[in-house]
């Protein structure tokens, strides 16, 4: 039972960790400088993003 446990948590940390990750970093950059989110996104056509 533990071992399907930790399979189970492994997996589902390979899913949500990572986009958590770029979330995180995403916001990151956002709140450091929106004009630099908005250049990597490539969203200079959008407006009302931040």
């Amino acid at each position: 039972m533990q071992r399907s446990i930790r399979i189970i948590v492994i997996f589902l940390a390979c899913l949500f960790l990572p986009a958590l990750i770029g979330l995180v970093t995403n916001l990151v950059n956002a709140l450091a400088s929106s004009e630099y989110f908005v250049k990597v996104m490539h969203w200079e056509n959008v407006r009302g993003i931040i």
